[in-house]
């Protein structure tokens, strides 16, 4: 399991009020949250959001040049993210948590998620691409098993 303490959840706000805006910034930094953008319309939310990757966006529904339900339906396309089923994941009193197989030995691996969508859930820190994990056996596997993996059938 990895020793680092977790970052600060990372926040983009987009509300076209700016005293509403700062507000919530405000609150959410009292909070521990690092609100590492602000936007006052649709497409400015959409810029940091592509530019910061934050790990939350509160977002406004009614503002200029893009909604703000618009501008989610944008970012949720456009993320190029990792994805498991949700039956890889697993939950442990320090959060979520996936069994990676590395040649052959299974590792408890600390995972940071984010949207759900359908079967599949958002891997959006410590996780490669090409990182193979266990997806429906994980009662079954211990951190340090050895096992032999093989690729999942496809339709």
């Amino acid at each position: 399991m990895s020793s680092s303490a977790p970052s600060a959840p990372r926040v983009v706000i987009a509300e076209d009020e700016a005293l509403i805006r700062l507000d919530l910034a405000e609150m959410l930094g009292e909070e521990g949250y690092d609100v590492v953008g602000q936007a006052g319309d649709g497409e400015a939310a959409i810029a940091l959001v592509m530019e910061h990757r934050p790990d939350l966006v509160v977002m406004d529904v009614k503002m200029p040049k893009m909604d703000g339900i618009a501008a989610a339906e944008i970012i949720a396309a456009e993320r190029d993210t990792l994805a498991v089923p949700v039956t890889a994941i697993g939950s442990t009193p320090a959060g979520s948590m996936v069994m990676r197989v590395k040649d052959g030995v299974v590792e408890r691996v600390s995972v940071r998620t984010g949207i759900r969508d359908g079967g599949l859930v958002e891997i959006t820190q410590d996780l490669a691409p090409g990182d193979r994990v266990v997806t429906k056996a994980g009662g079954f596997v211990r951190d340090g098993d050895r096992i032999n993996p093989i690729p999942a059938a496809t339709n």
